[in-house]
């Protein structure tokens, strides 16, 4: 069960041995203490574990007729992208990114297949959105693979989707210690502890086969067919 805001402010008075109602760390400096350890948890996590392996979901993006973009931010919990597919005779098929510094967007309409539309990602916060390489004369629907961004506990009812709430607590301990100039190595020690569990718990499940990587953007992989090859990074 993952604790909501409220349980992890109360967690962690209590396991510094305050009472409930101190205001030594208000409610807002412990509210933002927590947050700042979700960043630093989702970032640990989307290292330790493989593309796709976690934290990853996969939606529709309806690109209109006469289009030739589609803005993520209909994606609210939209974090990195990894993978652009279409939908093409029965597959999943990745499209290849672009390079605008040397590809010239066609302006004509035509049916999108994998072999002549590109996509790139153009980051600007609420207007964050895939470009592509030309138009499409009707309405299509691209299929987005991303990693989620780190929640927000925004109001004391809300909770992580991560699990680790232990991480949280410890590393607003700490702070908290922090700030009363206290010694704080037995908390660190537990949270590097906790830190190694993550990474022991991350390693795949199939120790039979080493890691690899290969670059399988290329489309030259789906010409030969089968949904194996369908991941832009292939491990093992």
């Amino acid at each position: 069960m993952a604790y909501t805001r409220v349980q992890l402010r109360d967690l962690v008075r209590q396991r510094l041995g305050w009472p409930a109602a101190d205001t030594f760390v208000v409610d807002s400096e412990l509210n933002n203490y927590l947050n700042d350890a979700l960043v630093e948890l989702h970032s640990l996590l989307a290292t330790v574990y493989r593309p796709g392996q976690w934290g990853t979901t996969k939606a529709g993006l309806v690109v209109l007729a006469g289009a030739a973009s589609g803005l993520l931010g209909t994606f609210t919990d939209f974090g990195r992208l990894l993978k652009v597919e279409l939908l093409y005779n029965q597959q999943y098929v990745p499209l290849d990114p672009s390079d605008r510094t040397v590809e010239i967007t066609n302006t004509q309409s035509l049916t999108w297949t994998p072999y002549n539309v590109r996509y790139q990602l153009s980051v600007d916060g609420a207007n964050t959105a895939l470009l592509f390489t030309r138009p499409t004369p009707a309405d299509i629907t691209v299929y987005v693979t991303y990693l989620r961004a780190a929640p927000v506990l925004s109001a004391d009812g809300n909770s992580s989707w991560m699990d680790w709430d232990e991480y949280l607590i410890l590393d607003a301990m700490i702070k908290a210690r922090e700030k009363e100039e206290d010694n704080t190595s037995s908390l660190v020690a537990q949270k590097n502890a906790l830190q190694a569990r993550i990474r022991a718990q991350a390693e795949p499940l199939d120790m039979g086969r080493a890691a690899t990587v290969q670059d399988v953007r290329s489309l030259e992989e789906y010409r030969g067919g089968g949904e194996e090859a369908s991941w832009w990074r292939r491990w093992g």
